[in-house]
């Protein structure tokens, strides 16, 4: 249970880190948010790639039964980074990051419809805490977030939740692998994927220069070491205790 928190908060502080990035990377160069996008994920496709042998299961990866939410993980996730990026064009990380915490209704709202498990009173206050600290913080300022920001991380919330109850999935699909090989596997295997995709759109809004390629490193560095502990917080206490603590990022933001 330790663990599983220390994950979420791990979590949290990369994905802080990683807001910033963004934020550094538009500020210092004329790209569009989808070269960043590319950039960055063919960053971390490559690094997910070249370490997966070395977690791999000695006895194969079940991919029968890892394929639905695999899948599900990557392209979810992708579509929600989409939105992410275009807000985090249009407002700053401190206005964004609390947004993010409206995914936990519809992972609560997951949970006890499909799952038919309970949500305790302390995650129900926790939740309602959260959105509500969102709505205080993006009204309470000067500089509100227009309305096609706010619908971008409204559908944001949305794809993440989504992302987010495949990982559920994900580790417990490898079967009797221990957990912290399953979910090493899981998230490689995830931004292997998406660093695949990403790689089909580099003619498109990849980058010639070198600069362009280095300026995106630290976000995708530290995207991706933040989900190394996302991916093990939801593994160990679930979907919506772990997305409770990787709300924390407002703070931390």
């Amino acid at each position: 249970m330790v663990i599983g928190v220390l994950a979420g908060l791990w979590a949290a502080f990369f994905q802080s880190l990683a807001y910033l990035a963004t934020r550094q990377f538009m500020h210092n160069r004329a790209s569009s948010i989808r070269t960043l996008l590319v950039l960055s994920h063919v960053w971390m496709g490559t690094a997910s790639l070249l370490a997966l042998p070395f977690v791999l299961p000695a006895e194969g990866v079940p991919w029968r039964a890892i394929a639905l939410p695999l899948l599900g993980t990557a392209s979810f996730y992708l579509l929600g980074q989409i939105g992410l990026l275009m807000a985090l064009k249009r407002a700053q990380p401190t206005q964004v990051a609390p947004m993010l915490a409206l995914k936990l209704l519809v992972l609560a709202a997951l949970t006890v419809a499909i799952k038919r498990e309970p949500i305790s009173g302390m995650q129900w206050a926790s939740i309602i805490t959260c959105i509500s600290g969102t709505f205080v913080l993006n009204y309470s300022r000067a500089d509100r977030m227009a309305s096609v920001t706010v619908i971008a991380l409204l559908l944001t919330c949305l794809f993440y939740a989504l992302s987010d109850w495949s990982i559920g999935y994900l580790a417990p699909a490898f079967g009797h692998v221990p957990t912290w090989r399953a979910i090493m596997c899981g998230s490689l295997l995830t931004y292997g994927l998406c660093g695949l995709a990403a790689a089909m759109f580099i003619p498109l809004y990849g980058s010639r220069q070198w600069s362009a390629w280095r300026d995106s490193a630290p976000f995708a560095a530290a995207w991706l070491i933040g989900t190394v502990g996302l991916f093990a917080s939801f593994a160990i206490v679930g979907v919506v205790y772990g997305g409770i603590l990787q709300s924390t990022r407002s703070i931390m933001g």
